[in-house]
């Protein structure tokens, strides 16, 4: 047997915590790919961004909200990137 090494399991954490943040981000990019921004924004707040069936109700949701709609609005934001 081999020694605790806190140091070995901080960093075996550090690297879990991480993988599950890609894997975050990639389910964020892959439900805004298929059902759309404000769904996966909905998703991600709501706790069901892995949920495909609930991502797919959200965005059937919006998308008949969308419809209904007499007025659109669209808002948007400049960004500056660089000085």
């Amino acid at each position: 047997m081999t020694p605790h090494n806190p140091q070995a399991a901080q960093q075996q954490q550090q690297q879990q915590q991480q993988q599950q943040q890609q894997a975050e981000r990639r389910a964020f990019l892959l439900a805004t790919r298929r059902y759309g921004f404000t769904a996966a924004v909905m998703g991600l707040a709501g706790g069901y961004l892995f949920d495909g069936q609930a991502l797919a109700q959200t965005a059937a949701e919006e998308e008949a909200k969308q419809k209904a709609a007499k007025v659109t609005m669209l808002f948007a934001t400049e960004y500056k990137i660089e000085d």
